[in-house]
């Protein structure tokens, strides 16, 4: 996506990305045992059942969202597909709608609430010219994940 040496996350880049079609493994808890890597796990294992599916040079997506509840999450372990028709068994299909993204670069998935908090805490109250908005958020992986640990974390966006 970028080259680490270069990339700013003071200065994070605005990606327009249409509407995408994402399947894979869903958790919906607390992740309080982190259960989310072990979904992770589970899905790589089973990555190879979506290949049919599998849009070209398809993203690698974590997606999160608010759970029916606070402090519960709902989470997709996913990747870009071209249909949600014929998923297999014990996977779920979500689709993405249009969005304006603030992207972060994340060097480790250790650090991935840090850079949430800056993300956040910073640049989205000094942007003058973009504020985080609810929706979904985006971790998207590098071609060679899961050995690859560094991510992109795409923040929904809108203009101020």
């Amino acid at each position: 996506m970028s080259d680490t040496k270069v990339y700013d996350n003071d200065n994070p880049r605005i990606v327009s990305r249409g509407e995408l079609l994402a399947a894979g493994l869903e958790y919906v808890g607390r992740n309080e045992s982190f259960e989310i890597p072990q979904v992770w796990e589970q899905f790589t294992r089973r990555l190879s059942e979506l290949e049919a599916l599998r849009a070209p040079n398809g993203l690698v997506l974590g997606i999160a969202k608010e759970g029916p509840e606070p402090g519960v999450y709902d989470y997709l372990a996913a990747v870009e597909v071209t249909t949600l028709v014929g998923l297999p068994e014990g996977m779920a299909g979500w689709v993405i709608p249009a969005q304006d993204y603030a992207v972060f670069w994340v060097d480790n998935l250790r650090n991935i609430r840090s850079v949430m908090s800056a993300a956040h805490g910073l640049w989205g109250s000094k942007s003058s010219e973009w504020a985080i908005r609810e929706g979904l958020l985006l971790e998207v992986y590098p071609e060679g994940f899961p050995d690859n640990p560094e991510m992109w974390l795409w923040l929904p966006v809108e203009k101020r």
